[in-house]
């Protein structure tokens, strides 16, 4: 499955990388805007969730939601080729 990731990191200053990290180890990958990431997983979207609020503040926002076809995207073209070599 193929998830979209938006957050906000509501704490300026503050260190992310713990969720960078995370994110990035997905095994397919790709962010295309500066809090939005895509990625691949057999995970649920409510066990994604769980382990970004294990990274984040409590006053941080984020959003996890499963990617269905049709859709849309405009993003740098690395993304784009990514996310389209997806089938949903």
């Amino acid at each position: 499955m193929i998830y979209v990731i938006n957050y906000d990191l509501n704490a300026p200053g503050q260190n992310y990388s713990q969720l960078i990290s995370y994110l990035r180890s997905f095994s397919a990958y790709c962010n295309p805007h500066k809090s939005t990431w895509f990625v691949s997983s057999s995970l649920s979207a409510s066990v994604i969730g769980a382990e970004i609020r294990k990274r984040i503040d409590p006053n941080d926002s984020y959003s996890v939601f499963q990617v269905l076809a049709p859709y849309d995207i405009r993003a740098n073209k690395e993304c784009v080729n990514w996310f389209n070599n997806f089938t949903l």
